[in-house]
């Protein structure tokens, strides 16, 4: 059994079907009718099982787009349960936009997630200004 703290990072893709502006039925049905949309609440479970030191969970941006007019995001709903149930974590969202030159053509979210033990915020403000210098 893994002890706390034994896995410096944790880097998860969750499915991005459920999250998807180009799935049909999206809007329809919603995400938490899809197949696929337990995937980030068992990654969260694993994150909060093991709690490693950092933790990334990467999806299509489609994720920060509400389902109907006047709803949270499914990405705003995350960030409401890392403040909730993740209060020793700092994290921020980085968007990287697509790119021929990399692996992916659309635009990707990157929730990142560092153990206050481990840096907490201050890691979480280099991790910003490094890509904002890269990007």
């Amino acid at each position: 059994m893994l002890q706390p703290f034994e896995v410096d990072e944790l880097i998860a893709g969750v499915s991005c079907k459920p999250f998807s502006v180009t799935r049909t039925g999206r809007l329809t049905m919603g995400t938490q009718q899809h197949g696929d949309s337990d995937l980030l609440p068992r990654t969260l479970d694993v994150i909060e099982r093991i709690l490693p030191r950092r933790a990334v969970i990467e999806n299509v941006f489609g994720m920060a787009k509400p389902e109907r007019p006047g709803e949270p995001s499914p990405l705003r709903n995350l960030l409401d349960t890392l403040n909730t149930r993740f209060p020793m974590y700092a994290h921020c969202v980085l968007v990287f936009p697509g790119n021929t030159h990399l692996c992916f053509a659309r635009r990707r979210l990157y929730i990142v997630m560092v153990h206050n033990n481990y840096g907490g915020n201050r890691a979480v403000e280099r991790t910003k200004l490094c890509v904002k210098s890269h990007g």
